[in-house]
């Protein structure tokens, strides 16, 4: 079975982690194009041409393939942030649901001075004594 941890503070920290990093390849991508996309070759002869053109042509690939890798990133972080909205939402309806359904069990005793939920200490609306076995002395 997997365990699947999350809350909407870690999708929110994902996206601004994702968005700097984004914004650090875009910028390294501009301040490589000039040099990568025009390289001149070494001697006006055929094959030194022929290798910078080759060359240019790969950079080019290369700025087309990060421009698509940009546009699916906007459109990953746009579906991260909007889960995150998703996940909070549903959070607040789920604990205000709960709250409510605490506060409906907890109604009747209330009249009593107890409350039918309380902290886990085994009797309602009592807080647990220190346990005998860390007061007694150790033998």
């Amino acid at each position: 079975m997997s365990l699947v941890t999350t809350t909407p503070a870690l999708l929110t920290s994902a996206a601004t982690d994702l968005t700097a990093l984004g914004l650090s390849v875009d910028a390294a991508n501009v301040a490589a194009a000039a040099a990568t996309t025009g390289v001149l070759a070494p001697a006006a002869e055929g094959v030194s041409t022929a290798i910078a053109e080759l060359f240019s042509a790969h950079a080019r690939s290369y700025q087309a393939l990060t421009a698509q890798a940009a546009t699916f990133l906007e459109e990953f972080l746009e579906t991260l942030t909007a889960g995150a909205r998703a996940y909070a939402s549903a959070e607040a309806a789920i604990a205000s649901s709960l709250q409510d359904l605490v506060s409906e069990a907890n109604a009747s005793t209330q009249a009593f001075g107890r409350s039918l939920i309380a902290g886990g200490s085994g009797v309602a609306g009592e807080r647990l004594s220190e346990p005998t076995w860390q007061s007694a002395p150790l033998v």
